[in-house]
């Protein structure tokens, strides 16, 4: 939608920039179009950023059939304006967190995910379509032993090698144990998601999937939420809970 009022300017940080030739109409169209680089590592940069006008789009979604087009994976995004996104507003608190280790060694996001991990007291939910990272991993086995509740969101990944190296990973938690119970849920779709919440009230969403890549080497953008306790505050933290609980739901129980 977003794409047809477009009237002013698109920036678009993406490592992926192809969809049914949008960005030579948009230019034919009199929009200016800009495409970062990132100076010279656009191949490691892995970040789903569109700014349009003044209102930002960020989350897992590429611009491809398989992430916009028909029957398309399951994604998150956050659509913040300038207001919201300084962090200021009432409704939804918003810290944006970013991982630029080749050019400045920051790791914001791997921090903030090994802190809420870290510092989780009852559950954790995690609807990622990559859970490979071994520190990742042998951390969250230590939630488990210490009494923290993990549900693990899957989809029926097309990429098989993926299944594999997610499945190698989940097993090692399934066979933990303490008190934590482990949950492992999938659909019968691909999904593309990022999302993790921690104790039903800390959401980070945005680009990083539970890699070494993603939390070590490549340039990633993610949001850190708040949700509130007041369940008729429909804010983004809230409806992004809401959907996490609903699809665990009516995915289908493996272990």
């Amino acid at each position: 939608a977003l794409f047809s009022k477009l009237v002013g300017h698109l920036c678009t940080e993406k490592d992926i920039f192809r969809f049914h030739g949008t960005l030579r109409r948009m230019r034919e169209a009199g929009i200016t179009v800009t495409v970062s680089e990132n100076e010279g590592v656009v191949d490691q940069d892995h970040r789903k950023r569109y700014c349009f006008d003044d209102v930002l789009i960020t989350g897992s979604a590429n611009i491809t059939d398989n992430s916009l087009g028909h029957g398309c994976r399951k994604e998150y995004a956050l659509c913040l304006t300038s207001e919201e996104g300084t962090g200021t507003s009432p409704t939804v608190p918003v810290r944006a967190l970013t991982n630029e280790p080749g050019l400045k060694g920051v790791k914001q996001i791997t921090t903030a995910m090994e802190m809420l991990i870290d510092g989780a007291q009852e559950s954790i939910g995690i609807e990622h379509c990559y859970v490979t990272d071994r520190e990742t991993v042998d951390r969250l086995k230590a939630a488990l032993a210490r009494g923290v509740n993990i549900t693990i969101l899957q989809g029926k990944a097309k990429n098989r090698s993926r299944q594999y190296s997610n499945d190698s990973l989940i097993t090692e938690l399934l066979l933990v144990e303490g008190p934590g119970t482990l949950e492992v849920v999938i659909l019968p779709e691909d999904i593309h998601s990022k999302l993790m919440i921690f104790d039903e009230r800390y959401i980070l969403v945005g680009s990083a999937n539970i890699t070494f890549q993603s939390l070590h080497e490549h340039h990633e953008e993610a949001l850190l939420m708040t949700r509130e306790e007041d369940q008729t505050v429909k804010s983004a933290p809230r409806q992004i809970f809401d959907a996490f609980v609903d699809t665990v739901a009516r995915a289908r129980k493996i272990a």
